[in-house]
């Protein structure tokens, strides 16, 4: 790294936006003692809540405290059953007296999707079901024009939201400038909403990294691309991101070799990784993380690592069961309740 800017927000930003401190950060990197891989990492952000970890809650720093959410009692948004964005609004907007109305569409059943959702209920989650993923564009535009609620995209990925991810990226060039571990020649983060990849595309840039982000897609081609990451992008600088800063100064790219069956359904290598990541004393699961090492251990073996590597892990492993009310199935809409038929919780 040459010539590192500011770790900071505010030289970068026209006017630096409110927000909530809701994230214990920096979240640390810590070496991942992995043999035959070279130099790996990880970025704990994992560690970033003791009420609902991960990478939402980033963003929902900026998102909860720009006026029109701090001013409402409900915010509505999207996305399917087991959505780890909308169990983080429903947890961490609690603390502001914000319910969710949650627009939902179905996907494959598991175990860690029907406990998020048991959580999502307890919480006093107001469901409206979509029947199918390719209905979600529908229900984007039933949530903007409902009233009672104000409407918040898929993943959080709006311009408050990518900030808190370009902050992120600064954060961790600050790591790198500190020697808590060295540059990383390749960098990988799972992708879906496209307000991930844009916000640490523009922090590695403003930090001056010089790395490849491989920006693994949990999602088709038509869901998440170039022009996406461009679109939220363009957000921030409309919301006063203060740089000369482009898409090129980073080396990025996106990889859909793991999508698999689709959205949220395990894939073989996805499993694999999530067991290795068990054998590391890391906490993956199938629909993002686990298939984002799974892209890493697969470059790995085609010999596509040269340097040292980092995962960002941006799962929260919080144990969500102690959110979970007794009797939270009885409050399901029954479109849902035939969703998850025959499944129990432990």
């Amino acid at each position: 790294m040459e010539n590192p800017a500011p770790f900071h927000l505010e030289p970068h930003l026209l006017r630096m936006p409110p927000r909530h401190r809701l994230a214990s950060l920096p979240t640390p990197v810590e070496s991942l003692a992995t043999p035959g891989v070279v130099d790996a990492w990880v970025k704990r952000d994992d560690l970033s809540s003791d009420r609902y970890g991960g990478g939402k809650v980033r963003k929902l720093e900026f998102i909860l405290a720009q006026p029109e959410f701090a001013a409402t009692s409900r915010v509505r948004s999207i996305g399917a059953f087991g959505s780890h964005h909308l169990l983080a609004l429903a947890i961490h907007g609690a603390e502001f007296g914000i319910g969710v109305d949650a627009i939902v569409a179905p996907q494959v059943v598991t175990q860690s999707a029907v406990r998020n959702l048991a959580a999502l209920t307890s919480l006093g989650a107001r469901f409206f079901p979509v029947m199918d993923r390719l209905l979600v564009p529908w229900g984007m535009l039933r949530g903007h024009r409902a009233g009672g609620a104000v409407f918040l995209g898929p993943g959080g990925s709006n311009a408050a939201g990518c900030i808190g991810w370009v902050e992120a990226g600064l954060e961790l060039c600050h790591q790198v400038a500190s020697g808590l571990m060295p540059a990383p020649s390749r960098i990988y983060v799972t992708a879906g909403t496209a307000g991930t990849s844009a916000g640490l595309l523009v922090g590695l840039a403003l930090g001056g990294m010089r790395t490849h982000l491989r920006l693994v897609s949990a999602v088709e081609p038509v869901y998440f691309n170039r022009q996406k990451v461009s679109l939220a992008w363009d957000a921030l600088r409309k919301h006063g991101l203060r740089t000369s800063a482009g898409l090129a100064d980073v080396e990025w790219s996106i990889d859909h070799s793991q999508v698999g069956g689709g959205y949220a359904v395990p894939s073989p290598a996805g499993q694999a990784a999530v067991h290795w990541g068990h054998t590391h004393g890391l906490s993956l699961e199938t629909t993002y993380t686990g298939k984002c090492a799974a892209a890493m251990l697969s470059d790995h073996r085609a010999g596509r690592l040269r340097g040292p590597t980092l995962l960002w892990n941006t799962h929260a492993t919080t144990d969500v069961s102690t959110y979970i009310d007794d009797g939270w199935r009885a409050k399901l809409p029954a479109r849902i309740k035939r969703w998850i038929h025959g499944v129990r919780l432990p």
